[in-house]
């Protein structure tokens, strides 16, 4: 996974979330709060961004690691929270060897990968889970997205000059099918689809995606 436009773009100090995303809290607090509340467990987030899920996971017993591809955010992250398990790194190659965690979460960054790496990725997140360990991936973009529909190009891992996804790197974007594929070595416990409509100028403009909790068998 390239990394050169999350530098710049927390360089010039965009998509720099301090709110934990309210779906991470509902699906967290859902499908694994035992986990979370259980000191002996080990969260990993990957793609953590500028820290907006850590002042939840700060407030339960779990351990927070995390691994994060822009080093200018990560230094700031790390003076913020004083946190050692927050790592530079890039988590579409292997990370933290010696562990394993009970939840692993992605809040829309795996999707930010072409088919072939994503399948890699889950591939570790798999190795790295327990037994019964549980995923949770939000916002995996869908194919239901203005931006896909529209496009010129019949790839489903693309790059914006324009609009939502302008300046974040290549987006891949998955319909129903593409996820079960992703996902055939776990089990899946929860999946849905949100679509947000807004207008512009009187014209629908759709920003479309999956939500996971998938668990190692």
């Amino acid at each position: 996974m390239k990394t050169n436009h999350w530098y710049k773009t927390y360089s010039d100090n965009q998509h720099l979330s301090s709110w934990p995303w309210s779906e991470v809290i509902s699906l967290c607090n859902r499908f694994c709060k035992k986990k979370i509340n259980n000191k002996n467990s080990k969260l990993l987030e990957l793609g953590f961004g500028a820290g907006a899920n850590i002042p939840f996971f700060l407030k339960q017993k779990i351990k927070y690691y995390g691994v994060e591809g822009s080093k200018n955010i990560v230094n700031v992250v790390k003076k913020k929270y004083k946190n050692k398990n927050l790592i530079h790194g890039d988590f579409s190659q292997s990370y933290f060897e010696k562990y394993k965690f009970d939840v692993i979460l992605d809040r829309a960054s795996i999707t930010h990968n072409n088919k072939k790496d994503i399948h890699r990725i889950l591939d570790d997140v798999q190795d790295k889970l327990i037994k019964k360990g549980i995923f949770i991936g939000i916002d995996w973009y869908s194919k239901n997205c203005s931006d896909f529909i529209n496009r010129k190009s019949k790839n489903n891992y693309l790059y914006f000059k324009s609009g939502v996804f302008k300046n974040i790197g290549g987006v891949f974007f998955s319909n129903k099918k593409d996820i079960l594929n992703f996902f055939k070595k776990f089990k899946i416990i929860h999946l849905s689809e949100k679509k947000i409509e807004t207008f512009r100028k009187k014209k629908k403009y759709i920003v479309s995606s999956w939500s996971i909790v998938a668990e190692k068998k």
